[in-house]
């Protein structure tokens, strides 16, 4: 999931949006593409799901 963060892999999380991607949609284990990105240390997916909408939903 989200792979190294790299370039290659930013580009695919802007495609996916641009494309209707929902940036709230969980796992399985309800956890959202923003949590996994700020875990694993890449700001700039994080940034891009916040700006597409992807505010951690409220439990």
């Amino acid at each position: 999931m989200l792979g190294d963060g790299g370039s290659a892999h930013r580009e695919i999380v802007d495609i996916l949006l641009a494309h209707g991607a929902d940036p709230l949609l969980p796992d399985a284990d309800g956890t959202t593409a923003r949590t996994h990105a700020e875990r694993r240390g890449f700001p700039e997916i994080a940034a891009a799901l916040l700006a597409a909408g992807g505010r951690t939903p409220s439990p």
